[in-house]
C-alpha cells in the first residue's frame, strides 16, 4: 500500500469517528431530557410530600375556573350567561346552533344546566334519521333576560312567514306532520287550528283537505269553524267550508284523489264546534312589538324547516 492510500485511509477513519461522536452527543442530549424530567418529577413528588404544589399556567386556570363555578352566586351565573347569549345572537345561525355557546355551556357541569333551565327556553327539532344527522337545540330568551310562559310560547305557532303569511302550524299541517300536530296539542291544550293565512286566507284545515292528509279528522275533532272567508288564490272565494268542498270535489273528482263525504263532514264539525270555545286567543302582535329578537329567531326556523321538513320527524318547544 502507497502512501497515498494510507493517508486517505486515516481521512476516512477520521470521517467516521466524527460521525459517530455527533451520534453519541445527539443520544447523550436525548438522556438529559429524559433525566430532567425524572428530576422534574421527583421534585414534584418531593413537593407532594411536603404538602406543596407545582403549578402550571393550565392548572391554575383549571383550579380557578373550578372554584368559580362553585361559589359564583347563580344570579352574577345567569347575567355572565345572558351576556355570552346576547353577545352570539346577531351571529346566530340555525345551521351551526349545536355550536351556540349555551348550548356548549349545557355540557360544563350540573350547575350550568340548572342555570340555563331556568333562564332559557329552546326549540329542539330532531331529523328523521337523527343518527347520521345532529339533533338542533336552538336556546332563546324573552328581552327580559327570562324564560317564555306557555301562552307566549304558544303565540310562536301562530306568527305569519312570507311570502305566503304560513304559520308554523299551517307549515306541519301542510306536510302532513300528524306526530307533531299531536305533540303540540298536547303542549298546548287549547291550541287554536283556526287563524288564516295572511295572503288567501287559508285556514289548517284548507290545507289538510287540498293535500288530501291524515290530518283532516284530527282538526276536525278539535272543532273547526264552518263560517268562515277565504279565496284559493285570488279567483276563487268562497262563504264557507261546505261551499270550498263542494268545489274541491269537482276540482279534483277526474283524479280520484279526494274521499269526502260530505254530509258526514258537516257532521262531524257540528259534533265538535263546541271545541272552538276553548281555544286560545291569537296574540302574536305583543312578540313582534316587545320581543323582536325571538320573532326573528322563528323566522330563522320557520324558513329551515320549510326547506327541510320532510326530513324533519319532531318540533318540541321547551
Amino acid at each position: 500500500m502507497n502512501y497515498a492510500d494510507e493517508e486517505k485511509k486515516l481521512i476516512i477513519n477520521h470521517k467516521n469517528r466524527v460521525v459517530n461522536q455527533i451520534q453519541k452527543e445527539k443520544e447523550i442530549e436525548n438522556d438529559i431530557k429524559d433525566y430532567k424530567k425524572k428530576i422534574n418529577q421527583l421534585k414534584r413528588k418531593k413537593a407532594a410530600c411536603k404538602c406543596q404544589k407545582t403549578k402550571s399556567k393550565k392548572l391554575i386556570s383549571s383550579i380557578v375556573c373550578k372554584k368559580f363555578l362553585e361559589e359564583c352566586p347563580d344570579d352574577i351565573m345567569g347575567l355572565i350567561l345572558n351576556k355570552l347569549y346576547k353577545n352570539e345572537l346577531d351571529s346566530f345561525l340555525l345551521y351551526y346552533c349545536d355550536k351556540n355557546i349555551i348550548n356548549m355551556t349545557c355540557l360544563v357541569n350540573k350547575k350550568f344546566r340548572t342555570i340555563i333551565s331556568e333562564r332559557f327556553n329552546f326549540i329542539k327539532i330532531i331529523p328523521e334519521n337523527y343518527l347520521n344527522h345532529k339533533i338542533l337545540l336552538i336556546p332563546f330568551q324573552s328581552n327580559l333576560c327570562n324564560k317564555i310562559d306557555n301562552k307566549i310560547l304558544e303565540q310562536l305557532l301562530y306568527i305569519p312567514h312570507k311570502p305566503y303569511g304560513r304559520s308554523l302550524i299551517h307549515l306541519f299541517v301542510r306536510n302532513n306532520k300528524l306526530d307533531i300536530m299531536k305533540y303540540l296539542v298536547s303542549k298546548f291544550n287549547n291550541l287554536n287550528i283556526n287563524f288564516p293565512t295572511e295572503v288567501d286566507g287559508w285556514l289548517p284545515i284548507h290545507n289538510a283537505l287540498w293535500f288530501n292528509n291524515n290530518l283532516i279528522n284530527f282538526l276536525i275533532n278539535l272543532g273547526i269553524k264552518d263560517d268562515w272567508n277565504f279565496s284559493n288564490g285570488t279567483n276563487c272565494n268562497f262563504d264557507d267550508i261546505y261551499h270550498y268542498i263542494g268545489w274541491l270535489k269537482i276540482y279534483k273528482k277526474n283524479n280520484g284523489l279526494i274521499d269526502l263525504n260530505l254530509d258526514d263532514f258537516k257532521q262531524n264539525i257540528e259534533n265538535n264546534k263546541h271545541k272552538i270555545d276553548l281555544q286560545t286567543k291569537n296574540d302574536y302582535e305583543y312578540l313582534i312589538k316587545y320581543e323582536q329578537n325571538i320573532v326573528y329567531l322563528i323566522s330563522k326556523i320557520y324558513k329551515y324547516l320549510n326547506d327541510k321538513i320532510n326530513l324533519i320527524h319532531s318540533f318540541e318547544i321547551l
